[in-house]
């Protein structure tokens, strides 16, 4: 084990933690923003992978949302990208 230095009288060793503890379970955000602003965020299921209908889904919450934040936005006739 490594010593990492002294803090107040006890010497902390390499590894900080055992691997007996519980780690923290992750979790998958997904943002959608614009210049602005963040438009839209959710977070995935447990185990949930971006797929096609999972991101035409979002697609479709983002725009709603867009449509009450900047309904100019949305009603435009130009191409936005």
């Amino acid at each position: 084990m490594k010593d990492v230095g002294t803090t107040g009288f006890q010497k902390a060793r390499w590894p900080l933690h055992t691997q007996s503890e519980k780690t923290i379970k992750k979790a998958f955000l997904c943002v959608w923003w614009n210049n602005r602003e963040i438009v839209h965020h959710e977070f995935m299921k447990p185990g949930e992978t971006i797929n096609a209908d999972v991101y035409s889904a979002q697609l479709e919450r983002v725009h709603s949302a867009l449509l009450q934040k900047q309904p100019s936005l949305i009603t435009r006739r130009d191409v936005i990208l």
